[in-house]
């Protein structure tokens, strides 16, 4: 893609902006592989594998939560307090 990009952008913005558009990118991904991508180092294979499936897990069952919620959303809202009364 950089190689497609830089011709282009050279040509018609010029040289400075184009390297500071692909500074301003690198510090991007950066920021995302610091925030986003978890530690590895001194992690054997097999708690990685446990963190990124508890992980996945945990959206799962959220995402479980919310569907059900969106199916009956008077239970759902009822489930929260002590007292399970439902109004006719």
């Amino acid at each position: 893609m950089i190689g497609f990009a830089f011709p282009v952008m050279l040509s018609s913005v010029g040289l400075s902006v184009t390297f500071f558009v692909f500074v301003a990118l690198g510090i991007l991904a950066i920021g995302f592989v610091y925030k986003f991508m978890p530690e590895t180092k001194r992690r054997t294979l097999e708690e990685l594998e446990e963190r990124f499936r508890s992980q996945h897990n945990k959206y799962r069952s959220e995402k479980m939560m919310i569907k059900a919620a969106l199916k009956n959303p008077i239970h759902s809202f009822e489930s929260g307090f002590a007292t399970h009364e439902k109004v006719l």
